[in-house]
């Protein structure tokens, strides 16, 4: 599924046209991510899809990370100021230009894994019932050298939402994708948690509906 879906198949899931809403929008917050940022946003441009975009908020920047991402000249990317309030509130603000029915956040400093959107965004499309999906992952070095894979034991598809609701958080935010209604419904990231307001989302997730764990690194 991963490598091989034909055009007729990225068609139905991705269907191309001029200025209805995108399938996916990725919302990457961003301050002073000038060693990471542009190797990120390659990992996400580099998806097996062709109805994507990813919103870049800069907090900011004190570096040349502005720069570096206009450098890239990417089409898919829109680089967008941010309220300089911190990671919640930059989220938040990308949020309000999102044309995706799919939202999936992505720190300025992590990867992509081949074939992640396509795999989820298929999984949520033949699963109307789950309102997110998310995965495993690994840490890496700044070199990129790999530290440790997690959840390799969780090796079954599961419905986390039971998890979710009694407090319990298994893996980050950023292998996640989110329909774009639940945040509609529920509302954006809670700014006042400063370095938790990932945990929080999830866990509002979970309460707000279905929410699936696959067994793949995302």
């Amino acid at each position: 599924m991963l490598d091989g879906a034909s055009d007729s198949e990225m068609t139905e899931i991705f269907p191309s046209g001029g200025s209805r809403s995108a399938e996916v929008s990725v919302i990457v917050p961003m301050r002073n991510a000038e060693p990471y940022v542009a190797q990120t946003l390659k990992s996400i441009s580099s998806q097996f899809a062709n109805d994507f975009e990813i919103i870049v908020v800069d907090d900011g920047s004190t570096d040349s990370s502005r720069a570096v991402v206009l450098g890239l000249s990417d089409p898919h990317v829109q680089l967008i100021d941010g309220p300089g309030r911190g990671i919640a509130a930059c989220f938040n603000e990308g949020l309000k230009f999102a044309r995706g029915k799919v939202i999936m956040p992505c720190d300025a400093d992590d990867l992509f894994v081949a074939g992640r959107m396509l795999a989820q965004v298929e999984w949520l499309r033949q699963h109307p019932e789950a309102v997110a999906v998310c995965g495993r992952y690994s840490t890496i070095t700044p070199t990129g050298k790999l530290v440790a894979s997690l959840l390799l034991d969780q090796e079954v598809v599961q419905d986390i939402s039971a998890e979710l609701v009694s407090g319990v958080v298994r893996t980050s935010f950023c292998t996640y994708a989110v329909r774009k209604l639940v945040f509609e419904t529920i509302g954006c990231c809670r700014e006042y948690f400063e370095t938790a307001q990932d945990i929080d989302m999830q866990l509002r997730i979970g309460e707000f509906g279905r929410v699936d764990f696959l067994p793949l690194e995302v």
